[in-house]
């Protein structure tokens, strides 16, 4: 959360492997292969179960489940 209130009010671009910071993004940009696959707000991007994010998303709950 220090991230949160460093970038509050400003345009920051992360590039992260933690979803955790993701799930705090505005949009979401998410590369696969070095191009574009989706776009969008976190929650959004949740409602494709089968699309990279998605899939990234349910095994990183996997994870911290276990």
């Amino acid at each position: 959360r220090a991230l949160d209130a460093v970038t509050r009010g400003r345009t920051t671009v992360a590039i992260a492997h933690r979803l955790s910071t993701a799930e705090s993004a505005d949009e979401v940009i998410v590369f696969d292969d070095g191009r574009v696959v989706q776009r969008g707000p976190h929650a959004e991007l949740l409602t494709e179960p089968d699309s990279v994010y998605g899939k990234l998303h349910a095994s990183w709950m996997d994870q911290t489940r276990t």
